[in-house]
């Protein structure tokens, strides 16, 4: 009974496309889009970072120094540093003892539109989801987060700038829980080392102007021609 039913329901919807292209296409493009959004929700569903990140092996991750603390439930932050080069100084200056450093390899990719399957493929942030423990997606879970705080220390230039709105960026979309505990922080460098007491460090170009027009009017006086008094 079948059989027949299925060749002859073949055979009339061959002979009916074959007279109406136009609706074959849109059944096509109907059929098309079902499948590709049936593939997507599998991939959601199981796009969570594999592996168990409550007991990675700390040193086969390039970039990353780990705190000596590693007591669960002690005190520990996280500095996310702008490149290898500035891990040197990084490590001189930390405190090894519940201060971890993680280098970022040059700008990080922009995962504002990324899903977290094409995250997997973006070893810098890979890396970061595995160092925080917490995972991501729908494995996420704040109370594995390894770090108290997670603090991005780059640089007060343009490139740092675009390296801290890019980590930022992936915290927010990804894990905004972690943005939501107030666990994630700048660190605001300063931008220059200049020769005056009152401002040894400057943080920005305003600031460096300002202490440049403060160092001008304490070092150059105005003085009226007739009256010899020095103006304000």
């Amino acid at each position: 009974f079948f059989k027949p039913l299925r060749e002859m329901t073949y055979k009339e919807l061959d002979k009916y496309f074959k007279e109406n292209q136009k609706d074959l296409k849109k059944i096509t493009e109907y059929i098309k889009t079902n499948a590709k959004t049936r593939i997507k929700a599998a991939e959601l569903r199981s796009s969570a970072v594999k592996g168990v990140t409550s007991n990675i092996d700390e040193h086969t991750i390039k970039g990353y120094e780990p705190a000596i603390n590693k007591r669960k439930g002690e005190y520990r932050e996280l500095l996310i540093i702008e490149g290898e080069s500035a891990a040197g100084t990084a490590n001189q200056a930390r405190f090894n003892e519940f201060q971890a450093i993680y280098a970022l390899k040059g700008v990080p990719t922009n995962t504002f539109n990324l899903t977290l399957k094409d995250i997997q493929d973006k070893k810098e942030f890979y890396n970061l989801v595995q160092i925080l423990r917490c995972n991501i997606g729908h494995k996420f879970n704040i109370d594995d987060l390894w770090f108290d705080k997670i603090i991005i220390l780059s640089d007060s230039d343009v490139d740092g700038f675009r390296i801290t709105s890019l980590v930022c960026a992936f915290f927010l979309i990804h894990l905004p829980e972690i943005v939501k505990q107030g666990k994630l922080y700048k660190a605001v460098a300063p931008l220059y080392k200049i020769k005056d007491k009152e401002t040894p460090y400057v943080l920005n170009k305003q600031q460096y102007i300002e202490v440049f027009e403060r160092r001008i009017r304490n070092n150059i006086k105005l003085t009226d021609i007739e009256t010899k008094k020095v103006l304000d």
